[in-house]
C-alpha cells in the first residue's frame, strides 16, 4: 500500500466518520481503478434480484458500506446489453473487490490482471466434483480472500492445497425485523410442514415427492416454483400438498406457523431459509449439506445423512414436528447470524466508503 493511501484510509477517512477496517496489504498499481470507487461488488447477471444480489446489498447496507455494482454477462444474449458488456470486458476494479460467485471471479480473471487490489471471493458451493473443475478453481489462488458459506466447502478448497489462512466460513444472514419467534407460544393445531425454494434436481424433488406420499395425514406447504407437477397423483390431486408461489413478504409468516421446515437437498451452499426457520422458533429436517450439520442440534431438528431412505425422513419430521411445541417462541439461532455480523465478515480489510454516481 502506498503511504497516501494508508494515511487516507486511516486518518483522512475516519476524521469523517466513514467506517474503517484493518487495512489490507495493498499492491502497488491502480489499473482501472477511480477515486471515487473504493470498493466494488462483481454479480453474475443472472444473480441479479436474486438471493447472491439480496446477500451482497443487505449486508453492505447494514454496516453502511456503499460499493459499486457490477454485473458480468454470462452468455452472448446478456452480452447484447451495453452495461453487460461493458463490464465483461472493461470492468472497473476497486481497492478491495467481493466476488459473489466463484465463476465471475474466474470470467474476470481470465481476462484481466487483479493483483493489483485485494480480492475476495465468495464461494457457496460446487456443482460439479471439484476433480472435474480443478483447472477452475485453481484459479482462486489469484484471490487474496476465499469466503465460503460452510465448512465443508472449507474443507474442500483446503485439500485443493489452499492456505487454511486465506479460507474464511461466514454462513449467511438473516433479518430479524421480519423473522422473529412467535411471542405468544403458539403452537398450530394442525402441524403442516413447509418447504421453501424452486424446484431444481439438486432439491431431491423425487425424495419430497415419495415423503409426502408417505404421510398422507400431514400437511405440506411448498412455497416456490416449479413444482406443479407434484400438486397431483396420477390424475387425482394430492390433498396434502398446498402449492404456494413464491412472495418474499409472506415467507415470514410461514416460517413462524410451519411445525417444521424440511430441506432434501443433495447440495447445497446454506440454504439460507435454515436460518430463517430458526430465528422464527421453527425447528428444521435438513439433509447433510450446506451448513446444516453447523446449524442442528438435538433441540432445534434433525440431520439426515445426504442421501437418506423416506422412513428416515418420515421419522425426523415426526420428532421435529414434536420439537416445536417447545421452542416456537425462541430465536433458536439465539440471535446470531445478523447483517451486521456478514456484512463485517464480507467487506472487511479495507474502508468501504460511498462511491460517486
Amino acid at each position: 500500500m502506498t503511504a497516501f493511501i494508508q494515511w487516507y484510509l486511516t486518518n483522512k477517512l475516519g476524521s469523517e466518520g466513514n467506517l474503517l477496517y484493518e487495512a489490507p496489504d495493498w499492491r502497488k498499481g491502480t489499473m482501472g481503478m477511480t477515486k471515487s470507487n473504493r470498493a466494488s461488488t462483481f454479480l453474475s447477471t443472472s444473480h441479479k434480484g436474486w438471493i447472491m444480489d439480496a446477500i451482497a446489498r443487505e449486508s453492505a447496507a447494514a454496516i453502511g458500506a456503499h460499493p459499486k455494482f457490477q454485473y458480468v454477462a454470462v452468455s452472448r444474449r446478456e452480452l447484447l446489453s451495453a452495461s453487460n458488456f461493458r463490464t465483461r470486458f472493461f470492468p472497473k476494479f476497486s481497492l478491495i473487490n467481493l466476488f459473489m460467485h466463484h465463476s465471475t471471479f474466474i470470467e474476470i480473471a481470465d481476462r484481466h490482471k487483479l493483483e493489483s487490489f485485494h480480492n475476495s471471493v465468495f464461494v457457496t458451493h460446487f456443482d460439479k466434483p471439484t476433480s472435474e473443475i480443478l483447472g477452475q478453481l485453481r484459479k482462486l489462488r489469484d484471490a487474496n480472500r476465499i469466503l465460503v458459506q460452510n465448512t465443508t466447502t472449507a474443507r474442500s478448497i483446503q485439500l485443493l492445497g489452499f492456505d487454511a489462512k486465506n479460507i474464511s466460513v461466514v454462513y449467511g444472514a438473516v433479518n430479524r425485523d421480519f423473522y422473529f419467534p412467535d411471542s405468544r407460544k403458539s403452537v398450530n393445531q394442525d402441524p403442516f410442514v413447509l418447504i421453501v425454494g424452486d424446484c431444481k434436481p439438486r432439491k431431491n424433488p423425487k425424495l419430497i415427492e415419495q415423503t409426502i406420499d408417505s404421510m398422507p395425514g400431514i400437511q405440506f406447504i411448498i412455497h416456490g416454483k416449479g413444482w406443479q407437477s407434484y400438486t397431483t397423483l396420477g390424475s387425482a390431486p394430492r390433498k396434502n400438498v398446498l402449492l404456494v408461489d413464491f412472495n418474499l413478504a409472506r415467507n415470514p409468516e410461514l416460517m413462524r406457523a410451519a411445525s417444521t421446515v424440511l430441506s432434501l437437498a443433495e447440495n447445497e451452499g446454506g440454504p439460507i431459509p435454515l436460518l430463517e426457520a430458526l430465528a422464527s422458533g421453527t425447528p428444521i429436517v435438513a439433509t447433510d449439506t450446506g451448513f446444516s450439520s453447523d446449524l442442528i442440534s438435538c433441540s432445534n431438528g434433525v440431520l439426515l445423512s445426504r442421501l437418506p431412505s423416506v422412513n428416515e425422513v418420515t421419522a425426523a419430521i415426526r420428532k421435529s414436528i414434536g420439537l416445536k411445541k417447545d421452542v416456537s417462541s425462541m430465536d433458536l439461532l439465539e440471535g446470531r447470524f445478523t447483517w451486521n455480523e456478514l456484512g463485517l465478515q464480507l467487506y472487511k480489510g479495507a474502508e468501504i466508503g460511498n462511491h460517486d454516481t
